[in-house]
């Protein structure tokens, strides 16, 4: 069985249920798990069983405050960090070792997101669910959003030598109202960055998408 094109990777199944019957030939989709734990261990398994030497991650993101962002835009990665609130408070630090700072793929990210802004992120283990922790976290990383996995899903790829983006929808602001906005706009979120991606898959960017698929590399267009 050959790999395919691209593997579409969600936290949880309702993030990938608007592709359902809708993904073209060479795309398959699946979830990884919730949380920078589960979505790395389930983004290996996806990249090992499937072969995909292109993966991106969908789903949804908080957006912090000043960031140009509103609730329901659709935002594709340009890089997330790894980062805490603890750390922006001076209360904890990573250690030296450990991989901080994830690029996606800028070529992948444009065929696949076509127009949409790709923006800086944080990818945190914990929901940052105070506001001055917030606003302290976003000054110290210059982030635009906050997820919870696309570290963790980039970071895999990077091992298993595969191109990674990701494209999110925003259901929240980051803050003390980010869980009860999460709750009432996750699924239009995700349904709308679903739609960016689908709109991607279907227009190919000028041939890109079809170079993809071919296991070539976009930058030789």
């Amino acid at each position: 069985m050959s790999a395919p094109g691209l593997l579409v990777l969600g936290a949880f199944p309702p993030e990938i249920a608007p592709l359902v019957g809708r993904l073209p030939p060479g795309v398959v989709a699946a979830t990884c798990g919730v949380g920078l734990v589960e979505a790395s261990l389930g983004a290996a398994h996806e990249l090992r069983v499937t072969g995909a030497k292109n993966v991106v991650f969908l789903g949804t993101c908080g957006a912090f405050e000043g960031a140009g962002l509103e609730v329901l835009d659709v935002v594709a990665l340009a890089r997330t960090r790894l980062a805490s609130a603890g750390v922006a408070a001076g209360l904890a630090a990573l250690p030296e070792p450990m991989a901080r700072e994830l690029v996606a793929d800028a070529a992948l990210t444009s065929a696949l997101a076509p127009g949409v802004a790709a923006v800086s992120g944080v990818t945190t283990l914990t929901l940052t669910v105070d506001d001055e922790a917030a606003r302290a976290l976003s000054r110290s990383t210059g982030a635009a959003v906050e997820h919870l996995e696309a570290f963790a899903v980039g970071l895999a790829a990077e091992r298993a030598g595969a191109r990674f983006a990701a494209v999110l929808g925003v259901a929240n602001l980051v803050g003390a109202r980010g869980r009860e906005q999460w709750r009432a706009n996750h699924d239009e979120a995700s349904r709308r960055a679903a739609e960016v991606l689908l709109r991607g898959l279907a227009g190919g960017s000028g041939g890109h998408w079809r170079l993809l698929l071919e296991g070539r590399s976009p930058s030789k267009l």
